[in-house]
C-alpha cells in the first residue's frame, strides 16, 4: 500500500525533474522550452516559499525593532527619574524658602527682640525622643534652656545641650520638654509636657479652671524659663473627670514638628530658673 506523498515532497521531486530536464535539454539545444517551462513551475513554487519564510524575516526584523524599543524605554525611565529628582528638589527648595519668609515675618513681628537663624541638621534617632540638632552653639550665642520657634513665630523646643558649634533642642512632644503654659482665654495657667507617645498635653490645670476645645495655649512666663506669650498650640481635646484633682488637655503644637527645615533661636532672652525658696 502506498502512503500519501507529502506536498513538500511533490514539490521537490518536481523541482529534481525540471532540473534534469533543463541539464539534459541545454545539452541537445532544446532549452529554451524547457527553461519557460521551469519558470512556469517554479515561480508559483518561489512565491511559495518566500510566503512560508517572510514571517520568519518578520520576525528577525521584529527582535531588531524590540531592542531599539527597549534601548528608547530605558532612556525614557531614565528621563522620568531625572525629572523626579528634580521636582522634589524643587519642593524642597519651595519649602526651604516658604520657611524661611515665614522666620523673617517672626523677626518682623518682634522687633525688640533678636533671633538667630540655625538649620535643621539631624533628628535624634531614638525612637523615645523627639530632638534635633541645628547648626549653631556656643559660638554663635547659643545657651541651655533658650526657647527655638519655627514658622509663625510658635515655639517648638527648647536647647536641651550646647557645643561650640551644634546645638541640641527637645521639641515639645519629647518626654524632657515641660513648659509653663497659659489658656490665653481665660489666664488659666498649667504645664504643657511631651510624652512618650509624642502628644502633648495639658497638665496641672485647677479643676476650677476653664478649659474648652480651640482655645489657644501660651507661654505663662513662670518659672523664669520662657518669654511670656509665645504661641504653643490649641487646646485639641479636654480629659479629665470632675472628682480628679486637675484638669488635662491635649495640646495641637501650632508648629509642624515633623517638617522644620529652619528654626529661630531666641538669644535676646536669656532663661533664669526661678527656684522656691
Amino acid at each position: 500500500m502506498l502512503r500519501a506523498r507529502s506536498p513538500a515532497v511533490l514539490w521537490a521531486a518536481a523541482i529534481v525533474a525540471v532540473i534534469a530536464v533543463g541539464a539534459v535539454a541545454s545539452r541537445t539545444g532544446a532549452d529554451r522550452p524547457v527553461q519557460d517551462a521551469a519558470q512556469v513551475v517554479l515561480t508559483p513554487l518561489a512565491r511559495a516559499f518566500h510566503g512560508l519564510t517572510q514571517p520568519i524575516g518578520d520576525l528577525f526584523s521584529g527582535l531588531g525593532s524590540y531592542g531599539g524599543l527597549r534601548d528608547e524605554n530605558r532612556r525614557l525611565r531614565q528621563q522620568v527619574e531625572e525629572l523626579d529628582a528634580r521636582i522634589a528638589q524643587l519642593q524642597g527648595e519651595q519649602l526651604r524658602a516658604q520657611q524661611m519668609s515665614d522666620l523673617q515675618r517672626v523677626e518682623q513681628m518682634y522687633p525688640r527682640e533678636r533671633f538667630l537663624q540655625a538649620n535643621v541638621v539631624l533628628r535624634d534617632p531614638n525612637s523615645a525622643h523627639d530632638a534635633i540638632a541645628i547648626d549653631r552653639g556656643s559660638t554663635d550665642g547659643v545657651q541651655v534652656g533658650m526657647a527655638v520657634v519655627g514658622r509663625g513665630g510658635a515655639i517648638v523646643g527648647t536647647v536641651i545641650a550646647v557645643d561650640a558649634r551644634l546645638s541640641w533642642v527637645a521639641l515639645i512632644d519629647d518626654p524632657r520638654s515641660n513648659i509653663n503654659v497659659a489658656i490665653q482665654e481665660t489666664g488659666v495657667t498649667g504645664v504643657a509636657v511631651g510624652g512618650s507617645d509624642h502628644v502633648v498635653r495639658l497638665q496641672f490645670v485647677p479643676q476650677t479652671g476653664s478649659i474648652a476645645v480651640g482655645q489657644t495655649v501660651v507661654t505663662s512666663g513662670l518659672g523664669g524659663m520662657f518669654k511670656s506669650g509665645i504661641v504653643v498650640g490649641k487646646v485639641s481635646r479636654v480629659e479629665g473627670q470632675p472628682q480628679d484633682m486637675f484638669r488635662k488637655a491635649t495640646i495641637e503644637p501650632a508648629a509642624r514638628l515633623d517638617a522644620l527645615s529652619t528654626v529661630l533661636v531666641l538669644t535676646s532672652y536669656v532663661p533664669q530658673k526661678v527656684n522656691p525658696p
